[in-house]
């Protein structure tokens, strides 16, 4: 009697242990809705310290390093006195290596940007000349690129600020020439830079293979 008790209660805490493990649910954590923010500051080249006003806003994980969340900002003043930038919602919180860079160029394109170690930046391509690649000079584009810690926020505690400064990634050349005749009388002046790369990587300084000349 004693053996068919120990059975059924081994059989029946088996049931339960069963029944739980079925009704149990495996929910990932739910990250409290914090505040993020990004403050976009540019190192301006142009002489009238004018800068784009559309950034995009790129995370990526430290790993892989593949694209985990991108949006977008209109770096504008904020309403609530926020320096310019904007908010980013759907990240959570973690270590991720970041890339921002202003959009809206007419000749500097991105490729390849799901992945931060194959993106790179270059410039349209104007024509031929003898067979040799003629780019149009590059609009200036500015990024930054750093690994960032976002950290758990709860609701409350505020608004989290992830401070960015932007410097141009094309370089600035004067080209100064001497001994021209008859300036005075020149309407128009064209010069070409040869030997020139056509663009850079974007998580890094390193340019790409040289590839023809600037118009």
């Amino acid at each position: 009697m004693k053996n068919n008790a120990r059975i059924f209660a081994v059989a029946a805490l088996a049931a339960l242990c069963c029944i739980l493990s079925a009704a149990c649910q495996r929910d990932p954590i739910v990250y409290p809705t914090g505040d993020y923010y990004v403050a976009i500051r540019v190192n301006a080249s142009t002489s009238d310290g004018s800068r784009p006003k559309i950034y995009a806003v790129n995370f990526y994980d430290t790993l892989t390093p593949r694209l985990v969340r991108s949006t977008y900002i209109h770096a504008d003043q904020h309403p609530d006195g926020m320096p310019a930038g904007g908010y980013v919602t759907g990240i959570e919180p973690g270590a991720y290596d970041l890339l921002v860079y202003n959009i809206g160029t007419q000749v500097s394109t991105i490729h390849n940007y799901e992945y931060l170690n194959q993106a790179y930046v270059t410039a349209s391509l104007a024509g031929r000349s003898n067979d040799v690649p003629v780019l149009y000079m590059p609009d200036q584009l500015y990024s930054f690129r750093e690994r960032v810690n976002v950290p758990y926020v709860v609701d409350g505690d505020g608004t989290y600020v992830i401070d960015t400064v932007l410097d141009p990634m094309a370089e600035d050349w004067t080209v100064i020439v001497y001994g021209i005749r008859n300036l005075d009388i020149a309407k128009s002046i064209t010069f070409f830079l040869g030997g020139q790369t056509y663009g850079k990587w974007m998580d890094s300084a390193e340019k790409l293979p040289e590839r023809g000349i600037v118009l």
